[in-house]
């Protein structure tokens, strides 16, 4: 069926990356073959139907990188999204899980490879019994690479740089965890730096050194929907 209004809003996703030369893929899709859809419990709409309905997506992003002579590190890459949170930003770590356990279910379907994980929870306890960071080491033993997020913790309530606070699941070992950098405004590499809300290690209880690597965070140029969430309330 259709995707909710809910859903278009809704800027915090599970986006998960899968080859573009996958000839299994296209062929579905040009067939228009039934594929599996995600758990109910995950509010997202057929991928496949995603991919055929949306070409509005692909052209933009032909104009942005036209306009701006610029193109992201996978610009031929093809997307397959599970919605995990509301557009709040907010959900369950079920619904997590049941979107990183239907991408290992999936991934010889969907040609997944990688999975990137732009969100975080709370660390509570070892990534050796905590359910999140266990799915996301069922999604690596299958032979997917899981990008995460290390979270957007660096300073305190004062403003002051904190340690300590990478989210899960980058406080796992098996997954690569990525901070933000600041380039600056530009593009001279000597003055770039940890931006400084971007969470620093080590990892709560393990203490683990995270993050694995940074990649530019800041001011980035991208595309957004002009009724989400984050449109609205911080159109910088």
């Amino acid at each position: 069926g259709p995707l909710q209004a809910a859903e278009t809003e809704a800027i915090n996703r599970l986006a998960i990356l899968v080859g573009s030369e996958s000839a299994e893929l296209r062929a579905m899709l040009d067939m228009r073959q039934e594929l599996p859809r995600p758990p109910e419990l995950i509010a997202v709409d057929d991928p496949a139907s995603m991919l055929r309905r949306r070409p509005d997506i692909r052209a933009a992003e032909r104009q942005l990188a036209a306009a701006t002579a610029r193109t992201g590190v996978a610009p031929h890459a093809t997307l397959v999204a599970l919605k995990a949170l509301d557009r709040e930003g907010k959900g369950r770590i079920s619904s997590i899980i049941a979107a990183l356990d239907w991408a290992v279910a999936n991934r010889v379907a969907y040609n997944i490879r990688v999975i990137n994980m732009s969100l975080g929870a709370g660390v509570f306890e070892s990534y050796n019994t905590d359910p999140l960071t266990l799915a996301a080491k069922r999604a690596v033993d299958a032979g997917i690479v899981v990008v995460a997020a290390a979270g957007n913790i660096g300073r305190n309530a004062n403003g002051q740089t904190q340690y300590g606070a990478i989210t899960a699941p980058g406080n796992a070992p098996w997954v690569l965890t990525v901070g933000a950098a600041d380039s600056k405004g530009n593009t001279d590499r000597r003055d770039d730096d940890i931006a400084p809300y971007s969470s620093r290690g080590p990892t709560a209880h393990d203490f683990l050194a995270k993050p694995d690597l940074v990649a530019p965070g800041t001011a980035v140029t991208s595309l957004a929907s002009p009724n989400s969430k984050m449109y609205v309330e911080k159109p910088q």
